[in-house]
């Protein structure tokens, strides 16, 4: 077993890389309030456009000129901004300031400044929670593994560890810990800076001397400078938050990988310098059991920016039946020091995803599940199959198993799953569902005879009895297996050929995807859904696809 450096090492390593990690996300949320900044003041030049302002204007002109009234403006830019929101809060948002503001044609300079100045705030909101979300997520399934693999480094030997579940994940991220979770604080972040930003604005408006200052500032087109200085507290906040949060989301993921790999208790680690806080100091060397953590009270992080973490207790003798085997020779599964991470999550990850023809909410389908046998016997099927691969001894292959699986899943939702030597067309894997079950499972142990020896060299088929084209799930499978490529045969008699790209995504964030583009404002079809997700991730992550037609 390593020494204690080791653990201290690769437990700074990794808080050090997942606050790397935030660097991009927190440049593209600063540029999003720098962005916010010139749409502000573009807005209230246009709310008091055409206005021939003077100077010394009392606060009762002032307050008669905020209460003319002028065009809805607001009312169309939040209409144009709708389909381009992600977040779902922001949407709901969005949708319920759009209802209040239908029937108003007219509103006056304040109801517009302070429409404006929140509808912007929100937008800043979507980008923020979109954009961090995506960077927790991401932080809290690299922590998850990369902590099970600097430990099973550490004690030389590998233990199966279960997929991190989407469920887990967004359980982490939602877990409201120091009195709310991400999503609040970025809500209540932005509800406080529209507040001060309409209290500015308008106090400005309404008092002579500053009035002044505004009119000019207004005519100038330079009004940037009067809402700089909170947008930089928002910025700063937004900057913490993102900091604190990775933190947290970290500390949660490792935590919980310990926890899976039999680790009872873990020792808080403080990065011991200058600028180490009092309570990190205090700290620093503790022994805390897994089961009585409280984070921000004996675990990290204890504060906003904490650069502290914890290194497990290592009981090698509560580590005997967690070490994995090997079936053949009953020897213990060794991790050597230079295994890579890659081969490491290939060899000890174990899986739950399956080549799946539906999505993980609900069934969606194009048509029925009935194959007209007549067609997938005829000519114009099989010449499909004749550009498959170079190899027709292959091809051939590929269409005997695509017809098998059709006869034998016609009038049913079952799938059938063909896994073939790439070179010579040799059936390596058969597996079947259930009589109405879509999806195919296929186990590690089942999995584990074929992973080496034929990695980057295995064609994979299944049919889809709800007609679709390929989905989430079989993208994610072709990459977690590494096929050479995949086939999916439709019962309607499609052939599509796929293959998963160089960046790994979760089957969710494809399906969730499709579920956008089913409903509003977008509203389209199953068929037209899906095809725009497998373009988007064609060039998001590099999936490659196409139909083979006759």
């Amino acid at each position: 077993m390593r020494s204690k450096t080791y653990w201290e090492n690769r437990a700074e390593s990794r808080v050090h890389e997942s606050q790397k990690n935030a660097d991009q996300t927190i440049f593209q949320i600063a540029a999003a309030y720098d962005q916010a900044v010139q749409n502000l003041n573009a807005d209230i030049e246009n709310i008091f456009a055409n206005l021939q302002l003077k100077n010394g204007l009392d606060a009762a002109e002032a307050k008669r000129i905020l209460n003319q009234k002028i065009p809805n403006f607001v009312y169309k830019a939040m209409l144009k901004l709708l389909p381009k929101v992600q977040s779902k809060k922001v949407q709901n948002w969005l949708k319920a300031r759009i209802n209040a503001q239908a029937y108003k044609a007219r509103i006056t300079r304040a109801e517009a400044l302070k429409e404006s100045i929140y509808m912007q705030l929100k937008m800043l909101a979507d980008v923020e929670l979109t954009k961090s979300e995506a960077l927790y997520l991401d932080t809290i399934e690299e922590s998850y593994y990369k902590t099970a693999f600097d430990f099973q480094k550490g004690i030389g030997y590998g233990m199966y560890v279960a997929e991190l579940s989407e469920k887990t994940m967004k359980g982490i991220l939602a877990n409201p810990w120091s009195g709310g979770n991400y999503s609040n604080r970025v809500w209540k972040n932005t509800d406080y800076l529209a507040e001060c930003l309409n209290e500015i604005v308008t106090s400005g408006l309404l008092s002579g001397k500053s009035w002044t200052k505004m009119s000019k500032a207004i005519q100038e087109k330079n009004l940037v400078k009067t809402i700089q200085g909170e947008m930089d507290k928002g910025k700063f906040a937004a900057h913490r938050l993102i900091r604190t949060e990775v933190a947290y989301m970290h500390e949660q993921s490792s935590l919980l990988s310990m926890q899976d790999n039999g680790v009872e208790a873990v020792e808080i680690l403080a990065t011991l310098d200058k600028r180490t806080s009092q309570i990190c100091q205090k700290k620093d060397g503790d022994i805390v059991p897994i089961d009585e953590i409280k984070i921000g009270v004996n675990h990290p992080p204890f504060h906003p920016h904490c650069r502290s973490t914890s290194i497990p207790v290592v009981d090698m003798a509560g580590m005997g039946t967690r070490i994995a085997r090997d079936p053949d020779t009953g020897e213990n599964y060794k991790v050597p020091a230079n295994m890579k991470y890659e081969e490491w999550k290939r060899t000890f990850v174990k899986t739950d995803i399956s080549e799946k023809g539906s999505y993980s909410q609900g069934i969606k389908r194009i048509g029925n599940n009935i194959v007209d046998l007549g067609y997938i016997n005829s000519a114009e099927f099989r010449k499909k199959f004749s550009r498959i691969t170079n190899n027709s001894k292959v091809n051939d292959a590929v269409r005997r198993y695509a017809i098998a699986m059709l006869t034998h899943r016609n009038g049913t939702d079952g799938e059938d799953l063909y896994i073939i030597d790439a070179e010579t067309g040799e059936l390596l894997i058969r597996k079947n569902s259930g009589k109405n079950e879509l999806g195919v499972e296929l186990t590690v142990e089942e999995f584990i005879p074929f992973k080496e020896k034929y990695k980057n060299n295995m064609i994979a088929m299944h049919n889809h009895p709800t007609n679709l084209y390929p989905t989430g799930s079989d993208f994610a499978v072709s990459g977690y297996r590494r096929y050479k490529f995949g086939i999916v045969v439709t019962h309607d008699g499609r052939v599509f050929k796929y293959r998963h790209g160089d960046k790994p995504f979760l089957p969710s964030i494809f399906d969730k995807r499709v579920d956008k583009y089913l409903t509003e404002p977008y509203n389209l079809g199953i068929e037209k859904a899906h095809l725009r997700v497998i373009e988007e991730f064609k060039k998001e992550y590099g999936i490659l696809w196409e139909e083979i037609k006759s």
